[in-house]
């Protein structure tokens, strides 16, 4: 992963989740989704933070997959300071911006 990193700039893709376990977090998403209809969300309705609050989250955040990504690249002492869901779902007119070296891709769980 560090090599194709330095060697690309990008470290993807890493199979993290099988069909199983990403309709799991997808339904576990969708199930957030209706019931944050109508509430204030953060910026751009982006729900900030994730991992601190809804079990599914964590999981991914802490997925020893994910993790050992990480581990390959900045070494073992490892903390997850952030994570958020942002989403562009299919067939709308709203845009995901990046902010400076920051890349999005996207992705269906």
């Amino acid at each position: 992963m560090a090599q194709r990193l330095a060697d690309d700039g990008y470290g993807f893709p890493i199979d993290v989740l099988d069909g199983e376990e990403a309709l799991s977090c997808r339904r576990e998403y969708e199930s957030l989704e209706e019931r944050a209809i109508g509430k204030k969300q953060g910026n751009k309705d982006q729900l900030n933070y994730p991992h601190v609050i809804f079990r599914f989250a964590y999981q991914i955040a802490c997925h020893p997959k994910i993790l050992d990504a990480v581990e390959a690249i900045l070494g073992p002492d490892i903390l997850v300071w952030g994570s958020s869901f942002f989403v562009k779902e299919s067939h709308t007119a709203i845009s995901v911006s990046s902010r400076g070296r920051t890349k999005i891709c996207p992705a269906m769980l």
